[in-house]
């Protein structure tokens, strides 16, 4: 038996949420529940309170008992412990698979029982999962034996002598840099991008199709998920708050706080292999030695002129194309 019934037509449903969304769509009534603090709406109490709960984080903190994650949604404390979890006790009815979670049971034996439950709101094509109409990935990268070697507990690149101590963060930089593997494909046409920044705006630009992330709070958009949420850490400080050891500089963001300790910092130990300069930062070191070797990256999209920096090209945009928006 339903337990919500519409008050303008026959039709119930089981959860509130969906008499909402029936409201709102077939009788053009807006029932659903705005927050105070964003003006973001939702379609019952109880996902508002969520809601306030954990992007507000005016909820109940939870801690995990095995490690140092904390939350304050009930629910993600509860996802977060499968994490922990050893033993897969939940069998497939259909094959030898066994899972951790049921819901993760219920998904998979949507397979064998052929519940396509998801569907296209375009062409009409059914899916068993979510994730199914999602753009393809690219197949998992493996490093080489050749690609780095072990020096104590760091793993160094031996193509550039980078040096990096986590297995991922050098697959990551071998990947891209040496082998130029992109790692996202356009589901729309054959492009392959190396991040996904530029894959969102090329569905926008090529495609017409809007990817980008809203913040709920202030309406900006972003082209990744991290840049919404270095966002909503940075701009709207809901984020953790680092402080300088060295003088009383706060910043909600880490990057922040890590450039800034670039002020503190008196010896210059990145030398130019071309010429005597020193620089403090590696990523300034890098940028100077395009000079020496006429790495002119950066492209004026109105007469071709090729720049070092892209300071270079803001100042040539700006002299002798002033009327290109850039």
């Amino acid at each position: 038996m339903p337990r919500y019934n519409c008050d303008r037509c026959p039709k119930g449903f089981m959860t509130e949420a969906r008499l909402t969304v029936h409201k709102l769509e077939e009788h053009d009534v807006d029932d659903r529940i705005k927050c105070n603090a964003c003006k973001k709406s939702f379609n019952s109490k109880y996902v508002l309170q969520n809601h306030i709960q954990n992007f507000h984080k005016l909820g109940k903190r939870f801690k995990c008992e095995f490690c140092d994650f904390e939350t304050y949604g009930c629910g993600s404390i509860y996802k977060h412990m499968f994490k922990h979890k050893t033993v897969k006790d939940n069998q497939c009815r259909f094959c030898k698979k066994a899972f951790k979670r049921k819901g993760t049971l219920i998904v998979h034996e949507r397979i064998h029982t052929k519940d396509k439950c998801k569907v296209c709101g375009v062409c009409g094509k059914t899916f068993v999962q979510r994730i199914s109409g999602k753009a393809p990935r690219a197949p998992k990268f493996y490093l080489r034996d050749g690609d780095f070697k072990k020096e104590g507990d760091a793993y160094l690149c031996t193509r550039c002598d980078k040096r990096y101590y986590k297995v991922f963060s050098l697959r990551f930089h071998v990947k891209t840099k040496h082998y130029k593997i992109p790692r996202f494909i356009c589901q729309y046409c054959p492009k392959e991008f190396m991040t996904q920044a530029p894959l969102t705006v090329h569905k926008l630009e090529d495609h017409n199709i809007d990817d980008r992330f809203k913040c709920n709070a202030c309406k900006g958009t972003f082209n990744t998920k991290v840049q919404l949420r270095k966002h909503i850490n940075n701009f709207h400080m809901l984020g953790e708050k680092y402080k300088c050891d060295f003088c009383d500089y706060e910043s909600f963001s880490f990057e922040g706080l890590y450039k800034h300790k670039f002020k503190h910092r008196t010896v210059k130990d990145y030398h130019c292999k071309f010429c005597r300069k020193s620089f403090l930062r590696k990523t300034t070191l890098d940028l100077h030695e395009r000079i020496h070797t006429g790495d002119r990256r950066k492209v004026c999209s109105v007469c071709g002129q090729a720049f070092v920096q892209k300071a270079s090209l803001n100042y040539h945009m700006t002299k002798y194309h002033p009327e290109v928006n850039f």
